[in-house]
């Protein structure tokens, strides 16, 4: 017997709710290590639409944590190569894309799409600040990835409310940024209770990189599975959220 993209998933969770997961609408804000991952759990449970944002290209150094990340796919959009691997996945998604920069002024194009569910996997607290206050105000379930970086512990990975996130320093700003904001809380989170490693273990190896007009950027520390269950982690909330309502 044959058995089908979508036979497993129904099984599981019965025809109604793959219906509510075919009939969804979410979007990936992010498609890095955090990202890629949860844009591969959403398409494979059976999303139908999905909106992805992201301004980067694929580059080396993204190979040891990002799943659309490979040799063959350097300097290409990453939204270019979602949109392919997505459709490869499933052909019958829907896939919007925006090769963009999240600012306060580009936002509203990209919420005309009318998605009902949002991932922000973005790690530039500007942008990530600026998206999290627009869908707050919308009103759009979101979760919100706060720091996989300089972390190797799997086990202390939570979800709970914006309000309740401590120990991370990518939180700790976004909290303080958020309150100005007149928000403090109904944001969930998955973020990591481990203390984040503060020194590269091989402090002979070069911690920094040069890139456009000579500026030297930190390199932020990561292993091949931590940002990846974060996003897996990310895409299951929203596939319970969808399910459960």
């Amino acid at each position: 017997m044959e058995i089908n993209f979508s036979q497993r998933t129904v099984t599981l969770l019965g025809k109604e709710k793959f219906k509510k997961l075919q009939s969804a609408h979410v979007a990936v804000f992010g498609l890095g290590g955090v990202g890629s991952y949860a844009l591969e759990a959403l398409a494979r449970a059976g999303i139908g639409t999905i909106t992805i944002v992201d301004y980067d290209r694929i580059e080396e150094s993204n190979i040891n944590r990002q799943i659309l990340a490979t040799y063959p796919d350097i300097g290409k959009y990453k939204v270019d190569v979602a949109e392919e691997r997505m459709l490869k996945i499933n052909p019958n998604i829907t896939i919007y894309k925006f090769p963009t920069f999240i600012t306060s002024e580009n936002i509203s194009e990209i919420l005309q799409k009318r998605f009902c569910f949002a991932i922000d996997a973005i790690d530039t607290l500007s942008s990530k600040i600026d998206l999290l206050v627009a869908l707050h105000e919308e009103q759009i379930f979101t979760v919100s990835c706060m720091g996989a970086g300089m972390k190797i512990d799997p086990l202390s990975i939570t979800v709970d409310d914006i309000s309740k996130t401590h120990t991370c320093p990518l939180a700790k700003n976004v909290r303080v940024e958020l309150r100005k904001r007149g928000i403090t809380r109904n944001i969930t989170c998955v973020f990591s209770t481990e203390v984040p490693k503060q020194k590269p273990i091989d402090t002979n190896y070069n911690n920094f990189i040069t890139i456009n007009n000579n500026v030297r950027k930190k390199i932020i520390g990561s292993v091949s599975y931590l940002p990846g269950i974060f996003g897996l982690i990310s895409a299951g909330v929203i596939i319970q959220k969808i399910t459960s309502q």
